[in-house]
């Protein structure tokens, strides 16, 4: 699982590479961006992280260190981009 603290998400040491690499998204307002977290890692532990603690690890996002947008040529992983060209198709027609 993975946590943002809403200082980690609005006071980043890359926030304003975030907010120009988001002004790049998509008619979904989807945007990729390679980027460098700091944080804690928690676990493995009795009970379980996430909302139906399916999770043996969370991870506290703390910093977003750097961000590079990711370019437009570069593949998603197989999974993802199927789903993505399933959701444009019903989408946009």
């Amino acid at each position: 699982v993975v946590q943002w603290t809403k200082e980690s998400y609005e006071n980043s040491t890359a926030s304003e590479s975030l907010r120009e690499i988001r002004a790049g998204s998509d008619e979904f307002k989807v945007s990729r961006a390679s980027v460098v977290l700091s944080g804690e890692l928690s676990g493995p532990r009795k009970e379980k992280f996430g909302h139906l603690g399916e999770a043996d690890l969370e991870f506290k996002i703390q910093d977003v260190e750097r961000a590079e947008p990711v370019p437009q040529n570069v593949r998603w992983p197989k999974r993802i981009e199927d789903a993505y060209r399933k959701a444009r198709k019903l989408l946009l027609g």
